[in-house]
C-alpha cells in the first residue's frame, strides 16, 4: 500500500524509549526562546546526562565514562517514560 501523494515522511510511528529520551532532552536543550551563543554544546549535554549518572565534573575529573553515561541514560529515560504518562493522563482529562 502507498501512502497518499505529498504525505510521504509524514507517517507518524511510534517512538522507542531511546528516540523519545533523545527527543526530550534535545528539545530541553535548544529551546527556541535561547539564542544560538547560549545553547548547550554536544559535550554539555553530555556532562548533563552523566550527571544524572554520577558523574561529579570537578575540575581535573575529565571526560565522563561509559558507566556515567549509561546510568544516566536510565535515568533519563525513566524520566521521560513517567513524562509521557503523566501527560498521556492529563491530556485525556480534557
Amino acid at each position: 500500500m502507498t501512502p497518499p501523494p505529498g504525505s510521504f515522511g509524514r507517517v507518524s510511528r511510534p517512538l522507542t524509549v531511546k528516540a523519545y529520551c533523545i527527543r526530550i532532552i534535545w528539545r530541553a536543550t535548544t529551546t527556541s526562546c535561547l539564542p544560538a551563543s547560549i545553547r548547550p554544546a554536544t559535550g554539555q549535554r553530555v556532562r548533563l546526562i552523566a550527571g544524572f549518572g554520577g558523574f561529579l565534573g570537578r575540575k581535573h575529573d575529565g571526560h565522563p565514562g561509559p558507566k556515567a553515561i549509561w546510568e544516566g541514560m536510565q535515568k533519563v529515560s525513566a524520566f521521560a517514560i513517567t513524562l509521557k504518562a503523566g501527560r498521556a493522563v492529563y491530556d485525556s482529562d480534557g
